[in-house]
């Protein structure tokens, strides 16, 4: 079993209540939910751990793909269709489990559209971050120094 740490949305909740952002570096996941509290969690917590590896399965890495793409999953071939239906049917399962709402996270497959997350969802890369953070720095240290 998971130990995944279970996060019931508000009473009347709704996955388009849900703000979920992943911390690409250290895999954490800050979540706000209208009319709830704000977490930071993580992969392993929200049950996205593979057992055997105690690594992030090929569920979160494909919610990381949702997330860098504002929750869509529009193109992908045929070979690739079972393995994707299978991870989207894992990401699903997971967040209904952690947070209680009853409707599907992600809706079924449009044709021509693809899947489309019905919650929030988006990716930062804190070494991005830093990197930018660092140059703006060093950019501006010329000025100081004049």
């Amino acid at each position: 079993t998971k130990d995944v740490i279970p996060f019931p949305a508000p009473s009347g909740a709704k996955w388009s209540d849900l703000k979920m952002t992943i911390i690409g570096y250290d895999k954490t996941v800050k979540i706000e939910v209208k009319g709830g509290e704000k977490i930071t969690t993580n992969y392993k917590e929200m049950g996205f751990e593979d057992g055997r590896t105690e690594k992030p399965n090929d569920a979160w890495k494909r919610l990381i793909i949702f997330a860098n793409n504002k929750g869509m999953l529009t193109k992908f071939n045929s070979t690739e269709k079972s393995k994707i239906e299978k991870d989207v049917q894992e990401i699903r399962n997971t967040l209904s489990e952690r947070f209680k709402i009853t409707e599907k996270p992600i809706p079924d497959y449009v044709n021509g559209e693809g899947y489309k997350t019905a919650f929030d969802i988006s990716y930062k890369d804190v070494r991005e971050q830093k990197s930018k953070e660092l140059s703006n720095f060093e950019d501006n240290k010329d000025d100081i120094d004049s």
